[in-house]
C-alpha cells in the first residue's frame, strides 16, 4: 500500500494515514490477512514522524480496522469486532448531525450517500472484487 499524505490540509497526517487504510479496505484494494506496511517503513517513505504513523495504526485498531501484534505489524482484520454496529452508528449519527446543523435537507443527504456508494462500489468492482 502506498500513502499519500498532503501536510497543507487542515486534516492531520495521521487522520489521513487512517483514513486511506478504510477507504482501500472499501474498495478491496486491502483485503482481510493483509499486512500493512511496517510503522518506521511508513514514516521513512514519507519522511514523517514515527509516531504519526503509530498514531494512525492505534486509530484503525481501536475502530476495529486492524489488529496489531509485534511479529506482523498492522493485519487486516478478517471480520468487524462485536461492538462494530454500534460504534459505525454513533460515528454516522455525527455525520449527519454535522449536515443537519448546516441545513443540509434530508434529500440531499440521501443523494450524497447513494453517491458515496456507488462510487465505492465502482471502485470495489474496478479492481475485480
Amino acid at each position: 500500500m502506498i500513502f499519500v499524505v498532503d501536510e497543507h490540509r487542515d486534516e492531520p497526517i495521521y487522520v489521513q494515514l487512517r483514513n486511506q487504510v478504510v477507504e482501500a479496505i472499501a474498495r478491496s484494494t486491502l483485503k482481510p490477512g493483509d499486512i500493512l506496511p511496517p510503522i518506521r517503513t511508513v514514516a521513512e517513505l514519507l519522511s514523517i514522524n514515527l509516531h504519526t504513523v503509530n498514531k494512525a495504526y492505534q486509530i484503525l485498531e481501536q475502530d476495529g480496522y486492524i489488529i496489531l501484534t509485534r511479529r506482523s505489524g498492522g493485519v487486516i482484520r478478517p471480520k468487524p469486532p462485536a461492538d462494530f454496529d454500534r460504534a459505525w452508528r454513533e460515528r454516522l449519527r455525527l455525520v449527519l448531525a454535522e449536515a443537519r446543523a448546516f441545513s443540509v435537507d434530508r434529500a440531499q443527504v440521501l443523494q450524497y450517500c447513494r453517491e458515496t456508494l456507488d462510487e465505492l462500489s465502482t471502485l470495489q468492482e474496478g479492481n475485480g472484487s
